[in-house]
């Protein structure tokens, strides 16, 4: 419900002219959701700015995200030079949905295995948030001790203005002997706190 509110409020200010307050707004609800719309939304207002290279690579993050507008893809040839282009252009950004949700960390205890944690981000002085308290959820209770390190890892979230939110996230870590990634979930897919 946040990143649809930041969304809305986002394209008001487009509409209105505002393109430097809706992208921070649709930013950062692109950065909770990863919605369609909002990359659509993205796209639009770097396609507005003249940046026709970030225009098209938020096109193409539309396409690979759930449930993609029909106008997103002629946005995108529009942009491409043609309809023939955009499978390529769409497929060369098929990972990076996946990737913006990973946060690597390093395994110095050597531990494997996975589970699921939820953290609870909250805005500061800065339009980026910070984990205020972490909580292992299910699965490998030995990688509770990556409890800390999920505390100080940096998640990419900002907030578009100054007022304080609090964000709940969930996500999934594994491990392997040498490296750990954790995984965020989107919001859509997290049904219980369970």
């Amino acid at each position: 419900m946040l990143a649809n509110s930041w969304d809305t409020l986002g394209w008001v200010e487009f509409a209105d002219g505002n393109v430097d307050k809706a992208q921070k707004y649709i930013m950062a609800a692109w950065q909770l959701s990863q919605g369609a719309e909002t990359a659509d939304h993205l796209g639009q207002i770097y396609e507005k700015r003249g940046e026709k290279e970030k225009a098209e690579h938020f096109y193409a993050l539309a396409m690979n995200a759930r449930r993609p507008e029909l106008k997103t893809r002629s946005r995108l040839a529009d942009l491409a030079g043609g309809d023939d282009k955009v499978d390529a252009i769409v497929e060369k950004n098929r990972q990076e949905l996946t990737t913006q949700r990973t946060i690597r960390l390093a395994n110095t205890s050597k531990l494997d295995g996975k589970a699921e944690f939820f953290l609870l981000l909250v805005s500061g002085q800065s339009s980026e948030v910070t984990v205020d308290e972490v909580k292992f959820a299910s699965a490998d209770e030995k990688l509770k001790v990556f409890a800390d390190a999920l505390r100080t890892a940096r998640y990419g979230q900002t907030v578009p203005d100054e007022r304080a939110v609090k964000i709940l996230r969930r996500g999934s870590l594994s491990c392997s002997a040498s490296d750990c990634s954790f995984l965020l979930a989107l919001p859509s897919d997290v049904r219980s706190v369970d």
